[in-house]
């Protein structure tokens, strides 16, 4: 019916309070969550069971008020998604922008001091666990 989400299948919580709860939508039973689940699956609030919930989804869905309301609930999401995502694609370029300079410095270097592209990165101190990477890349 439901599970709780643990860390690396320990059994233990996440130690912050943080709690997921994964629930089978199509659940369709004679209690809270099969209620829950039935409300959930509605887009017409009329044919909800709970009260409280159609109230806010026929406030949310019909009336101008909440119509506004949810519209800039979705373009506050929809703002921090391009902020996340532009500060995502800098961080990609500035990472590429490092590894085009480090690819023409091992050229250059494997090309003025005749030696191997292993050499080049010994003395540009590229980590070891990184050679294979570049070594594809030259």
């Amino acid at each position: 019916l439901y599970r709780r989400w643990r860390v690396d299948g320990s059994g233990l919580g996440f130690g912050d309070g943080t709690h997921i709860l994964y629930a089978n939508g199509s659940y369709r039973g004679d209690d809270a969550l099969g209620r829950l689940m039935h409300d959930f699956h509605q887009s017409n609030p009329d044919a909800m069971r709970d009260v409280l919930m159609a109230d806010r989804v026929r406030y949310l869905k019909q009336t101008p008020e909440g119509v506004r309301e949810m519209c800039e609930v979705f373009d506050e999401i929809r703002q921090e998604g391009i902020e996340i995502g532009e500060q995502r694609g800098i961080e990609i370029g500035e990472q590429r922008g490092i590894e085009i300079n480090l690819l023409k410095n091992l050229r250059s270097i494997m090309a003025n001091l005749q030696v191997s592209a292993q050499e080049a990165m010994c003395l540009l101190s590229v980590p070891e666990d990184q050679h294979a990477h570049y070594a594809t890349m030259l």
